[in-house]
């Protein structure tokens, strides 16, 4: 099998993929950007397939069989029926990511050319989808290379945004991190005479789609599985230390309340005691009767201090929980040791520039290896922490798999 990267695979340009329009062949043109079928909301129900490889027939029937029970009508001309398509594994895209996918399963310097338009429907009926076909002229089409190459769509919307509303933002990435720690993988995974991958960016549904050999899909696989991995436990982390927090925040706003309301019963209760001893003064209250209300009013200022002592512990504990907040912006000095990783040490010194926003340096090299001195905030540091993880499992396991052919 061939090799997937070569070392000077540049940083990828990423850019709206479903709404870019694709090269235009000779007959049938596709429609512009801006055309019906891109602006089109119906995009049918969510779909996972793993294709083969077949023809174009055998796909479509391949998507409307992961689309039942709900219906899912295709039109395409008859001889776009047999012409063979690549392998296509896809995770949780709708129908219409799935049929707009044919327009990448092909180099663009080939004989095919494919557009899905969106026929949308009356109301209440099922969405209609047009598959057009052009196809160019022997002359001007280049012959297709021969590769093991195949398509697989990551969602990493996930990991870019909140899980919900007013969640923590902590747990979440940038894309930009996410793409420079998967162009760094790829440049640490050293191997000659390959044909980079292609990865393209698709903001609107927060899909990352890349077409290329095996392994260089299992490295991305592999890397975005740990980068999940760990935003999932920060995620975690955080949500917990917001609910306390939250938690603490309700109960002081409860106890502020209860404050009130127990000096207003303390002073109606202060009122009532000055009538009884006038009155008692007067002759016309009893000594028992003036007892009962002292009694009463030395209850309720008790429980004044005692929900005043409360509010000042519950103050004190969200103060210590605030200042004690993970990942503080207050910037910390790391050192990293990548001996390991030294044939890419300007990669990574632009990786963690990238990631943390702080100051990154070169450690004294004595011979012995290559290190990185690390100034920045601690949830930077973080981050870069996760993606050395990645990028060392990554490329530990696709080296595992080269000494094993």
């Amino acid at each position: 099998m061939r090799n997937p990267i070569r070392t000077s695979t540049a940083l990828f340009v990423l850019s709206g993929l479903l709404a870019s329009a694709a090269p235009a062949p000779a007959q049938s043109p596709p429609e512009q950007a801006g055309s019906r079928s891109q602006l089109s909301k119906n995009a049918g129900p969510v779909v996972s397939i793993d294709f083969p490889g077949g023809t174009i027939n055998d796909f479509i029937k391949a998507v409307q069989k992961a689309a039942a029970p709900a219906a899912v009508n295709v039109i395409r001309p008859a001889e776009a029926a047999s012409v063979q398509a690549p392998p296509i594994s896809l995770r949780n895209v709708t129908v219409k990511t799935a049929l707009e996918s044919l327009r990448f399963a092909f180099q663009d310097s080939g004989e095919h050319r494919f557009q899905v338009e969106d026929f949308g429907g009356d109301a209440g009926s099922e969405p209609v989808y047009a598959v057009r076909y052009g196809r160019m002229s022997s002359r001007a089409a280049a012959p297709p290379p021969a590769d093991d190459r195949t398509i697989e769509v990551f969602s990493i919307r996930d990991l870019i945004e909140p899980t919900n509303p007013g969640a923590d933002p902590s747990g979440t990435i940038s894309r930009d991190h996410i793409l420079s720690a998967v162009d760094t993988a790829l440049r640490l995974d050293d191997r000659q005479n390959e044909t980079p991958p292609e990865i393209k960016y698709h903001q609107d549904t927060g899909l990352l789609i890349v077409r290329g050999t095996g392994e260089q899909v299992n490295l991305i696989r592999a890397l975005l599985l740990r980068v999940r991995d760990d935003a999932k436990s920060r995620r975690s982390d955080a949500e917990v230390f917001g609910s306390q927090l939250r938690g603490l925040e309700g109960e002081l706003r409860r106890m502020m309340t209860e404050l009130d309301v127990k000096k207003k019963e303390a002073d109606m209760l202060k009122a009532r005691l000055d009538r009884s001893r006038k009155l008692r003064d007067a002759g016309t209250a009893s000594e028992d009767e003036l007892a009962a209300i002292e009694l009463q009013y030395t209850r309720g200022m008790g429980e004044v201090q005692m929900v005043s002592a409360r509010i000042e512990q519950l103050e004190q504990e969200i103060k210590a929980r605030r200042e004690a907040r993970p990942a503080t912006a207050e910037p910390t000095t790391a050192v990293y040791d990548l001996a390991d990783l030294a044939a890419a040490g300007a990669e990574l010194e632009a990786l963690a520039q990238t990631l943390t926003g702080g100051n990154v340096q070169q450690g004294p090299d004595k011979g012995k290896g290559f290190s990185l001195v690390v100034t920045a905030p601690e949830a930077g540091q973080e981050l870069f922490k996760q993606a050395l993880a990645a990028v060392r499992k990554a490329v530990g396991t696709a080296a595992k798999k080269t000494g094993a052919r």
